[in-house]
């Protein structure tokens, strides 16, 4: 065993997201809560996540709008399991609201 930490950069496409959740402890491109709980749902360790964010709004390029993004955010913290999986204790302190 190879002590690495892998990270999935790139589109997502929720029919993926086990393979993903068993593959890597980073992922870089979460823009939708649907993936997010899919990810958490699949995941047997913690996985840390980047939130993509399309700060052009250009409709061509993936991520949430920057309007979007607490609500984005604050939606993942109340899926079920994701303070657990997502170890939101590091960016909120004593957890999830």
């Amino acid at each position: 065993d190879l002590d690495i930490t892998w990270h999935f950069v790139g589109a997502i496409q929720a029919n993926k997201t086990r393979a993903i959740a068993g593959h890597f402890q980073w992922v870089h491109s979460v823009d939708r809560l649907r993936i997010a709980s899919r990810l958490s749902a699949a995941a047997e360790h913690p996985i840390d996540v980047c939130v993509q964010v399309n700060v052009d709004s250009e409709p061509r390029k993936a991520g949430v709008a920057p309007s979007e993004v607490a609500a984005l955010v604050m939606s993942m913290c109340i899926v079920r399991g994701f303070a657990g999986r997502f170890g939101w204790e590091r960016c909120c302190g004593s957890g999830c609201p």
